[in-house]
């Protein structure tokens, strides 16, 4: 996988916002389907249904996002900074991202 740079030029901004939504977007859907979708997602064996293997669903949407770093550095942001609220104790809402060209800020 590329490295995005931490300096995003103009053009890539637009780029660098499409990966952020992504995020927000599988944010959205988990939270909306939350229970067995979880589950699926879950390391733990005794949580899936006997034989399926766990879903990967953060590689599934980044598999989704353009073929472009800054769409990756995009993704990533959102998830780093929701990751940093789970550990600080808080669960941060999707619809707490906003999403505009220069990536995502968080209320």
């Amino acid at each position: 996988m590329a490295k995005a740079n931490s300096r995003i030029s103009c053009n890539s901004q637009s780029v660098h916002a499409k990966g952020a939504a992504l995020a927000v977007k599988m944010l959205r859907y988990l939270e909306r389907n939350g229970g067995s979708t979880a589950d699926s997602c879950g390391l733990d064996p005794r949580y899936r249904t006997a034989g399926v293997p766990q879903r990967n669903i953060v590689l599934e949407y980044l598999n989704a996002a353009p073929n472009n770093p800054e769409a990756v550095a995009g993704f990533a942001s959102v998830l780093s900074d929701y990751i940093a609220g789970c550990a600080d104790g808080a669960v941060p809402d999707a619809d707490c991202y906003k999403v505009g060209r220069e990536g995502a800020s968080h209320d």
